[in-house]
């Protein structure tokens, strides 16, 4: 099995060279890059992102022989597929076409978006139903792409079981619009089984990830050690059940 880390993880004064060249000597087989505000980090992706820019890191990519698995993004906490506001949901949309865009440039298979996150003031139905809106107006563009769309779910809170999820996806109706698997969320079933039972046609994505349980739903991560995951039991169900080929990516 792969593994791949996420840019999060490493010092955000890193560029992408440096950052390449260490991720590569410390045994990582991918990368998923961020696209972040402009000033988040000197190894993100953001909106001005210019194509000169994603040739010079395809070609460090090349260069130390360590593949963009992935695009995931900070922003699409702010600017929720699911908010009341048109414009949030618009400005949502110009977020994943933008990892859509960079994804393709840097030779990602997938990239990693947030549907909900619903403040306690808000309808969580209407959330749904303005998440699911904006990823059909998507639909046509993320397949044209031919990029996998995962849908993640941990410290947002939206997706309540691996049942709640599936079914989002499913109603999603598309061959590209699939799962991010965060390890955590296995949990949150009978059993990490029965959870992977549930995932199993629909996920493109693996992340390894644990939680302190603080935030709405499983916030505040921690590093993706601690014993109480059971990571013999959760590799094997990947292999097994999701038939998952990809590298697996964590963030710490």
């Amino acid at each position: 099995m792969k593994k791949a880390l996420n840019a999060w993880t490493v010092d955000g004064n890193t560029g992408f060279e440096d950052m390449f060249k260490q991720l590569k000597e410390a045994g990582f087989d991918g990368i998923e890059l961020n696209v972040d505000e402009v000033g988040h980090s000197a190894h993100s992706l953001t909106l001005e992102t210019s194509g000169e820019e994603l040739a010079k890191i395809k070609a460090l990519s090349e260069r130390f022989a360590l593949p963009v698995v992935s695009i995931s993004t900070s922003m699409l906490g702010g600017y929720r597929m699911g908010a009341p506001d048109e414009a949030d949901r618009e400005y949502a949309k110009q977020i994943i076409r933008a990892q859509l865009k960079y994804a393709k440039a840097l030779g990602a298979t997938g990239i990693l978006i947030v549907p909900g996150g619903v403040p306690q003031q808000k309808s969580f139905i209407r959330a749904y139903e303005l998440s699911m809106q904006t990823l059909a107006e998507l639909k046509p563009e993320i397949e044209a792409a031919q990029i996998n769309t995962g849908v993640e779910n941990v410290w947002n809170g939206f997706f309540m079981s691996p049942f709640d999820m599936v079914s989002f996806i499913d109603k999603a109706d598309s061959p590209y619009i699939c799962a991010t698997m965060i390890s955590v969320m296995w949990w949150l079933s009978p059993g990490p089984s029965t959870g992977l039972k549930y995932w199993g046609n629909v996920s493109a994505i693996s992340m390894l990830k644990t939680s302190n349980g603080a935030g709405p739903l499983l916030a505040g991560l921690i590093p993706a050690v601690p014993l109480w995951i059971y990571w013999k039991v959760t590799l094997i169900g990947m292999q097994w059940y999701l038939r998952f080929r990809q590298p697996v990516l964590t963030d710490i």
